[in-house]
């Protein structure tokens, strides 16, 4: 995993949900608006411009989650000039290159200077409803400054899978398989002491090679084997 941009999030239906309603949130608010510059406001359409303004909000909360979700990784490490060249790429430069974009169209074109205050804070800061990358870049600073105090969850793989059984039960189900029940057909606590054992370990098959025991296998090839072996017996899918 490469820290600070690690490896893509598994997508959760949810926050996909959230951002296609806050997507489509934030083009009623802005239709509503121009309804309202226009002269045609009402105390209905009021009421639902200031109550839809929750869009923008949704999606720093959703940066933020996402953030959250990827600290949960106990495998990973922040890193802040990973970090900060993918925003750079994907969000800084996009940012500033659109501000100065509505700055030449609406100041430069017309007649005016680029080169004032006003201007220039503008680009600087986000054109009218650009602001909100501004300060979700604010947000990733101050993220950046306490990221590196955020320890990963520790989780146990036993306690991990301990609610796992309906899952389990399901996919045997779709696949008509003939495993046993979650918690018998792996010793989850093992997984722990493989995975993550609380001191070191060193082991060595130095000794079995000098009493004649020279043979090695693959161990990918080792691997493939017996997941195969699990599928024809319909242990796995």
């Amino acid at each position: 995993m490469t820290p600070g941009l690690a490896t893509a999030l598994p997508r959760y239906a949810f926050i996909e949900v959230a951002r296609v309603v806050a997507i489509l949130v934030v083009l009623i608010a802005h239709s509503l608006d121009m309804t309202v510059m226009g002269g045609g406001q009402s105390p209905f359409t009021l009421f639902l411009s200031t109550a839809i303004r929750f869009a923008v909000p949704a999606f720093l909360l959703i940066s933020g989650l996402l953030l959250g979700i990827r600290h949960r990784d106990p495998g990973y490490r922040f890193d802040a000039g990973a970090f900060w060249r993918s925003r750079a790429r994907t969000l800084i430069l996009p940012f500033f290159v659109w501000n100065l974009v509505y700055m030449v169209i609406l100041v430069v074109l017309p007649g005016g200077s680029i080169l004032n205050t006003r201007t220039l804070f503008n680009v600087a800061t986000g054109y009218i409803h650009l602001y909100f990358v501004a300060v979700l870049l604010q947000c990733f600073v101050i993220y950046s400054l306490f990221a590196t105090s955020f320890s990963p969850r520790a989780i146990k793989l036993a306690d991990y899978m301990k609610d796992k059984g309906p899952v389990w039960d399901a996919i045997v189900k779709k696949h008509a398989l003939r495993a046993p029940p979650l918690d018998k057909v792996a010793l989850w606590a093992y997984g722990d002491y493989q995975f993550r054992p609380d001191w070191d370990v060193f082991s060595s098959m130095e000794k079995a090679r000098v009493r004649g025991f020279a043979e090695t296998l693959d161990s990918a090839e080792m691997f493939a084997r017996q997941f195969e072996n699990y599928r024809k017996v319909k242990i796995i899918p």
